[in-house]
């Protein structure tokens, strides 16, 4: 009794450890009610041109173990740059694990600037059981453009009275340039500040309303009178040029100023009509070597003026050379280096030109902008009746200064020997040294006999001191060596725009299996599932293995009772000899 419940057992055990061992049916075992869940597939930035229809593919996957029977996707152009045209909505199903491309047609405006616009992309999905879910996802559209800001300026000037003095109607001719890029309706350019003081309007309005082709100049002609507030021996008119890259958008305003500087006579307070008045002493030119100056490094300056009285000389006449504040809180970026900042002349003769000569320092770490110099001039000049004291004149000149371009980009990490169609991953770093940020940094990665799915990837802007990184993935298509190179694009802070390079390369191997070859030549047939049995050898292999426990199990039990047996036999024997 107590074998047959030995055997029983062992029995269950095995039987159980067989249901353990049998495999699993996923599909019939777990079930799974959630909804998909979409990501983009890469980095998701795309770069498209102003004035151009672009077509682009947005590359979406479905990244939960739950499929979608049917997908709506609808592009979504919140801030109204991109210009969506043509068919934006697609329904599709999107099964779990699945890619799918999203075409997209963006007609992007002429007058839309570069930056980088949101495209949404909104997501109904309905799973297998009929449950509706929502979604959305954000694309970056980099849009290049050759519009420029702020681009309407005043070109040039004239004024048709050479000494203006009160009660004066003169002409002010204005020329403006349309240097934006793109052509331009409804411009506005107005004279500014005629309100009676120094300067009103004789007749008409102080501005008028233009269109502008692209690159196109107009001049405009504005009568002027001058009042009873001139004080000065020059007076300025500011000029504004504003309009709109789209008319429908308030946010697309662009403003710009000039000034107009007209050259006076002020009213004498004292003294006869027939007194003569201070001279007028301008710049008539300026240099300093270059297109542009580089902080923290010295320049030459040449500064020529010029008394353009053609009645009295001037006397005594003391220039002073000094840097002045930027726009904002930039700061002053120009100081006198090893000199002087003060010049003396004794005598300037009527339409004589005088010269001056200094370097200045550019400070190490000035914006880039342009910033000024304002050249002050203290005088006397001659009068039939002796000598008199003019009122002190300044005048501003402005130098534009860039900092060194010191975006560099660091040694490229990459495993040089790979095997064919194996994932390689790459990685580099770059770093701004310079005293200024970098614009629209994009990575590119290029080469022969390499594939990789990723080939640009868009930064954006690096500021001053900051590193970024580009982590990318590549792998080779052939055997043999592979070359691939790492390019950098950006823009400096003047617009410029430059590349940065980094070669690699690398060597590919043959990817090779271990395949038995029988002596006739002929190589064994791969099993079903890749690095193992098919499930059915599997299964034959656990129940045989089971069967073959039974049996040793029977064997060892049988031989348990034969002995048992052949023992109780011998113990009976020996009590019949008792």
């Amino acid at each position: 009794m107590k074998i047959n419940k030995i055997f029983s057992a062992v029995m269950a055990m095995l039987v159980s450890f067989m249901m353990l061992a049998l495999p699993v049916n996923a599909d019939e075992e777990i079930t799974d009610d959630g909804n998909p869940v979409f990501a983009f597939s890469r980095a998701q930035t795309y770069t498209v041109e102003a004035g151009k229809k672009n077509e682009i593919s947005i590359q979406i996957k479905n990244i939960s173990p739950n499929d979608s029977k049917s997908t709506l996707i609808t592009a979504v152009d919140e801030g109204g740059k991109l210009g969506i045209t043509g068919n934006n909505i697609s329904s599709l199903a999107i099964h779990s694990e699945m890619y799918t491309s999203f075409p997209v047609v963006l007609d992007v405006p002429a007058t839309t600037l570069s930056g980088k616009y949101p495209l949404k992309l909104e997501f109904t999905a309905v799973n297998k059981h009929g449950v509706i879910s929502e979604h959305e996802l954000i694309a970056d559209i980099i849009v290049k453009s050759n519009v420029v800001r702020n681009a309407l300026s005043v070109s040039e000037y004239n004024i048709s009275n050479g000494n203006v003095r009160e009660g004066n109607i003169f002409d002010v001719n204005v020329t403006v340039k349309n240097g934006s890029g793109v052509a331009i309706d409804n411009a506005r350019v107005e004279l500014k500040n005629l309100d009676g003081q120094k300067f009103a309007m004789n007749k008409g309005v102080s501005y008028v309303i233009s269109d502008f082709k692209k690159d196109e100049e107009k001049t405009f002609k504005f009568t002027v009178i001058a009042c009873s507030g001139i004080t000065s021996v020059r007076e300025s008119i500011a000029v504004e040029c504003s309009y709109y890259l789209d008319d429908a958008d308030e946010d697309t305003l662009q403003k710009s100023e000039g000034v107009v500087t007209v050259s006076c006579s002020p009213k004498k307070t004292s003294g006869s009509e027939e007194n003569v008045f201070a001279p007028n002493i301008i710049i008539k030119n300026y240099d300093f070597g270059a297109d542009y100056v580089t902080g923290g490094k010295t320049f030459p300056l040449n500064v020529v003026i010029t008394n353009t009285s053609n009645i009295s000389a001037i006397k005594n006449l003391k220039v002073t050379v000094n840097g002045a504040s930027g726009s904002g809180d930039k700061g002053i970026a120009f100081s006198p280096s090893n000199s002087s900042n003060s010049f003396f002349f004794e005598y300037l003769a009527q339409g004589a030109d005088a010269e001056i000569n200094l370097d200045m320092l550019t400070r190490a770490d000035a914006t880039p902008d342009s910033y000024p110099i304002e050249i002050t001039f203290d005088y006397e000049y001659t009068t039939a009746d002796g000598v008199e004291k003019a009122n002190p004149v300044t005048e501003t000149i402005t130098i534009p200064v860039q900092q060194e371009d010191r975006f560099e980009v660091n040694s490229i990490d990459f495993m040089p020997e790979c095997m064919v169609g194996e994932e390689v991953p790459i990685s580099c770093t770059f770093v701004n040294k310079g005293k200024s940020s970098v614009y629209n940094v994009e990575v590119e990665l290029i080469g022969d006999n390499i594939m990789t799915s990723q080939q640009k990837l868009y930064i954006g802007n690096v500021e001053s001191g900051k590193e970024e990184y580009y982590d990318a993935s590549f792998s080779a298509m052939e055997p043999g060596d592979f070359r691939g190179t790492v390019i950098v694009r950006y823009e400096d802070a003047n617009g410029n725009l430059k590349e940065i390079e980094q070669e690699f390369e690398g060597y590919a191997m043959e990817m090779f299996f271990d395949e038995p070859v029988y002596d006739d030549g002929y190589i064994e047939d791969m099993p079903e599932e890749q690095g193992g049995f098919p499930l059915w050898a599997k299964i034959l292999l656990i129940v045989g293995g089971i069967a073959i426990g039974i049996a040793v199990v029977i064997v060892v039990v049988v031989i348990i009772v034969k002995k048992k047996k052949a023992n109780d036999a011998l113990l009976l024997e020996d009590d019949e000899d008792y």
